[in-house]
């Protein structure tokens, strides 16, 4: 359910956020996932709009590179 969530909500345009994955799927939104989106960020890659209410989204550039980018955030949930 993890991987779903977010291989589906990183490809919409406003992204995902932990609030919404929380909600929706009723766990705490992985530490481990938003480091790598995060360190994603500092690249260029992701953009992060919220770091109090963690949320974060493809860049354009990102969005060329999704399935890639995606396997290496869903490392160990796919």
């Amino acid at each position: 359910m993890v991987a779903e969530y977010i291989f589906t909500g990183m490809r919409l345009f406003e992204g995902i956020s932990a609030e919404s994955f929380e909600n929706t799927l009723g766990l705490a939104f992985p530490a481990d996932i938003a480091g790598r989106l995060k360190a994603l960020s500092d690249s260029g890659l992701v953009r992060v709009f919220d770091e109090n209410n963690f949320r974060a989204g493809f860049t354009l550039e990102g969005m060329m590179v999704m399935d890639t980018l995606l396997g290496e955030i869903l490392e160990g949930y796919i």
